[in-house]
């Protein structure tokens, strides 16, 4: 959905979702070549639901960044985070998930920071209702060798 925004008010009349990646904005091949940097934004005014992706699925990690490059080229906070939750939901029918409310299914992302920042981490994560367990080798390797610093390394918990 690159040059999306060029058909933007009929995707709108038509209700048709469009998927994109927000960082894909420089023209990559002759398919592309009216992308921009700000299609999410004039999709987004044009009123047709946006859902973003990235390119290929080891990247995926990679989509709070693309939702935060569309914020900063026009789209409405509350209209990335709507694409990066609740729309999903109701394109692909997911039924009572993306909204917290009672009687919904809910996971739950509790950020440090603004969640569409890349240096931001999750604090608490919230898995059909289950707190889920954040620790990592590389947490426990930090932990390991920032504490205890008057011991050998060997002798550290």
């Amino acid at each position: 959905g690159q040059e999306s925004w060029m058909v933007a008010k009929k995707l709108a009349t038509a209700s048709i979702p469009v998927i994109i990646d927000p960082m894909n904005n420089i023209p990559n091949s002759f398919d592309q070549l009216g992308a921009r940097s700000d299609t999410a934004a004039l999709l987004e005014k044009a009123g047709v639901k946006v859902m973003f992706t990235v390119p290929r699925d080891h990247n995926y990690h990679l989509i709070r960044q693309g939702a935060g490059v569309a914020v900063a080229h026009g789209m409405s906070y509350a209209g990335a985070m709507k694409a990066l939750t609740l729309s999903p939901v109701e394109v692909f029918g997911l039924g009572d998930r993306g909204h917290l409310a009672p009687g919904k299914i809910a996971d739950l992302i509790i950020w440090d920071a603004d969640p569409l920042e890349p240096s931001s981490m999750p604090e608490k994560v919230f898995i059909n209702g289950k707190d889920i367990d954040l620790t990592t080798r590389m947490s426990r390797l930090t932990e390991r060798y920032t504490k205890n610093k008057d011991k050998p390394n060997g002798y550290r918990d």
